[in-house]
């Protein structure tokens, strides 16, 4: 394996600091040196990355931040009164967030940070700015129009308007893509946001996330190696505290989403 990119280690060095100070974790705590030598990335690849806004993050260990009702407490203050029942056959929210956070804890995780913007059904809207209209923005514009993703009455290429069928076109595009290019790290993966890593992220790091009452796909893979959506997004401005369930027969077409790169090893855990 190549030595750590700098700009890699510095950049991640540097979140970690900031997940310290929001969990009141000791400066001696070593959070990233175990999870960087897990991440084979230099400074050429980290800045190609970068063009897709993909920033990396420490997710701090279970044994240090315990993904528990104090945890609960302070970063899904907002969460439904219906966040611990579970539903017929079914996981409740709770649960399945518990099982999405264990898959990602203790990993340094690649995360786009494009910005979302306000969605008004049947309308184009980009990711970018706020506002959303200028397609421009969207890094991921040019995968658009070959994965079939149309939005509006002009069938103008976006995030929107999609359907499973389209998702996993896009998936297999970018993922094809990026693997040529060298873009993915050896041991990771190409998928949408996990829902705990859209929560901590958006608190601490990306809190214009929520100044849009837009929402998002997202997905962790369950015990049975199944991905499982849902949808996440905020009650307000500073709050990341709103996650539903996704049916398998759901309308998807008015979720926005994030791609995110995570160590592949998280389907198994």
């Amino acid at each position: 394996m190549r030595p750590t990119s700098t700009r890699l280690r510095d950049h991640v060095d540097a979140h970690a600091h900031r997940v310290r100070e929001a969990f009141g974790l000791s400066p001696r705590e070593d959070l990233t040196t175990r999870p960087l030598q897990q991440l084979d990335l230099d400074d050429d690849v980290t800045t190609r990355l970068a063009d897709f806004n993909i920033e990396w993050y420490v997710i701090p260990p279970s044994s240090l931040v315990p993904f528990d009702s104090d945890y609960l407490m302070k970063m899904y203050a907002h969460r439904s009164p219906a966040f611990d029942e579970a539903r017929y056959e079914a996981l409740s929210i709770r649960q399945m967030l518990e099982s999405a956070h264990q898959r990602v804890q203790g990993t340094i995780v690649g995360i786009e940070v494009t910005e979302k913007p306000y969605y008004a059904p049947g309308n184009p809207s980009f990711y970018g700015t706020r506002y959303g209209l200028d397609p421009t923005f969207d890094p991921f514009r040019m995968y658009f129009e070959r994965a079939g993703l149309k939005s509006g009455p002009r069938f103008i290429n976006s995030r929107f308007a999609h359907t499973p069928a389209t998702l996993r076109s896009l998936g297999e595009i970018v993922d094809g893509d990026w693997r040529s290019r060298g873009l993915v790290p050896p041991g990771y993966e190409l998928t949408v946001c996990p829902p705990t890593v859209f929560n901590l992220v958006g608190m601490l790091f990306h809190t214009e996330w929520s100044q849009t009452a837009t929402l998002e796909l997202s997905a962790y893979w369950d015990d049975r190696g199944n991905a499982a959506g849902l949808a996440v997004g905020s009650h307000g401005p500073g709050d990341f505290s709103y996650v539903r369930c996704i049916e398998s027969d759901a309308d998807l077409s008015q979720l926005g989403f994030r791609v995110a790169l995570v160590p592949a090893s998280v389907r198994g855990r």
